[in-house]
């Protein structure tokens, strides 16, 4: 996909050496934090104050390549056009000397003086592992549930509004699926031994609140589905009264080291 006519910059950065992970590949938290700033940059008025974390309720993202230590990273904001729930959202294309690495699409939208596009423009933005209704409940059925504590709300988890930041968000859901994926026998050992690991291909988040600082959270996760080589994972953050802070989802893929 081209991102000539896609959009309207909104954001740029570098990718750093301390913001990549054991692959060497920019860590997803911040593809999120790029798609957090765009977002902000559109939302924020000509003179106005930025709305902060919250401007969203819910990202969609899909990643489609690897960036690596020096790489240029410039987002590209648009309005979409077309049926619900996707109508109006804000869709974002994250790229690298002119190469698509990422895109989000950020509900519920309704940002005024952006480019419009089409879903037949931007095709690798849409919706495909998952669903692109917003989720509401736990599932009932899948793995056994596994459960890890997070930590407490630390000021250096939120934003200057005293909302938590998106980036910390998908860190908290990176720990959780790391710990599940361990207990379900898909270690780093298992990596080492067979060459074999997994890679994000599509994450949702959707937020709920923000409990106060030094409040205790939780995360309790699920794979929901397993389907070839892809299989899909619920992971809800929440405090130890049981309120729901997020709800994560994630599609992932098991790739070949050797071989990809």
């Amino acid at each position: 996909m081209h991102t000539d006519g896609i959009g309207q910059p909104t954001h740029h950065t570098r990718v750093q050496r301390w913001e990549c992970d054991y692959n060497d590949h920019w860590n997803t938290c911040f593809y999120g934090r790029s798609f957090q700033m765009a977002a902000e940059t559109v939302a924020t008025p000509s003179g106005g104050a930025s709305p902060g974390a919250g401007v969203i309720r819910s990202r969609h993202m899909r990643f489609h390549r690897e960036l690596f230590v020096s790489a240029p990273v410039t987002v590209y904001s648009a309005s979409l056009d077309g049926e619900p729930p996707l109508h109006g959202t804000v869709v974002h294309v994250l790229t690298s000397s002119g190469q698509v690495a990422a895109t989000a699409i950020d509900f519920p939208g309704g940002a005024t003086g952006l480019p419009r596009v089409s879903p037949e423009d931007i095709p690798l933005a849409m919706p495909r592992g998952l669903e692109p209704q917003l989720p509401n409940v736990w599932p009932e059925s899948g793995s056994r549930e596994t459960m890890v504590a997070l930590g407490t709300v630390q000021s250096v988890d939120l934003d200057f509004t005293g909302t938590l930041t998106f980036e910390r968000l998908i860190q908290h859901g990176s720990t959780a699926s790391h710990h599940q994926l361990d207990s379900l026998g898909f270690s780093a050992s298992f990596s080492d031994r067979t060459h074999i690991n997994r890679m994000a291909v599509e994450h949702r988040i959707t937020r709920a609140m923000t409990p106060p600082l030094g409040t205790p959270l939780w995360a309790v996760s699920r794979i929901t589905r397993i389907k070839g080589k892809n299989f899909w994972t619920t992971h809800r953050i929440f405090t130890n009264t049981d309120a729901t802070v997020a709800l994560i989802e994630q599609c992932l893929v098991t790739v070949d080291l050797t071989v990809r």
